[in-house]
């Protein structure tokens, strides 16, 4: 996670002095998650995926879902 966070330091997401948080990287990804177009990001991976049925996951409330998973290592 200390990848990350220096990551979003370095590009002004996060605040120098801030450490980042499994709810702050939780935060983020909703906020994507919320945005994402998924028609396109479908279209634009399809050509690389084999199985073009697991594509039919690819809903926000899919990915939402996951979060509820996300532990700190």
């Amino acid at each position: 996670m200390k990848y990350l966070e220096n990551k979003l330091k370095n590009t002004g997401k996060i605040a120098m002095d801030e450490i980042l948080s499994l709810d702050r990287v939780k935060e983020f990804l909703r906020d994507r998650f919320e945005k994402v177009n998924y028609n396109q990001a479908i279209e634009d991976v399809s050509n690389f995926i084999v199985q073009k049925e697991s594509l039919n996951l690819w809903k926000k409330e899919f990915f939402l879902s996951t979060l509820d998973s996300l532990k700190e290592a």
